[in-house]
């Protein structure tokens, strides 16, 4: 007996093998289904084991936590990073820059006993003293520098010191 189906002819036999391969299909289809359940289960479980700590915390929490934690970390750094710009601008005006030399003023007076220092800023700005040891006195000169140089007359020593300053 032929089975006629939307116009195609199927004898007994066909239709028994395409049968028996569709109930294959479907018995495979419900074991991968199975399978499919089973990793589901488990992937859920350790989701929620992920999403839920041992103390009670869920991720969403623990995300809220870092997040907020980020924002007072960031606006820190910022507020550092403006201080440090602060100290930088002071610290132009800082001395930085010295240069020391030591002479002997007078033949008769030994052990390199005066000196000059240089004391001057980033702008090159500051001063120069300057003491000459004598055996009955000691005498300190105070010499005013802008951008290195200054309005009044400096000695060999002094320039020295200066240039030693700008060198450091």
């Amino acid at each position: 007996m032929e089975l006629n189906w939307y116009g195609i002819i199927l004898d007994p036999e066909t239709h028994f093998y395409i049968t028996l391969a569709l109930i294959a299909a479907i018995i495979l289809l419900f074991v991968w289904q199975l399978i499919m359940t089973f990793k589901y289960v488990k992937l859920r479980k350790k989701y929620n084991t992920y999403m839920q700590s041992s103390n009670g915390r869920s991720m969403e929490q623990k995300i809220d936590a870092y997040y907020n934690e980020f924002n007072m970390l960031n606006s820190a750094i910022k507020d550092l990073d403006r201080q440090l710009g602060e100290l930088a601008l002071k610290n132009m005006r800082n001395f930085n820059k010295v240069g020391f030399v030591r002479f002997s003023a007078f033949s008769e007076v030994g052990s390199d006993l005066s000196f000059a220092i240089a004391l001057m800023d980033s702008n090159n700005n500051g001063f120069v003293l300057n003491s000459i040891y004598g055996r009955d006195d000691n005498r300190f000169y105070a010499k005013p520098l802008e951008n290195g140089k200054s309005k009044y007359r400096l000695s060999e020593e002094e320039e020295l010191a200066i240039r030693r300053a700008l060198e450091s």
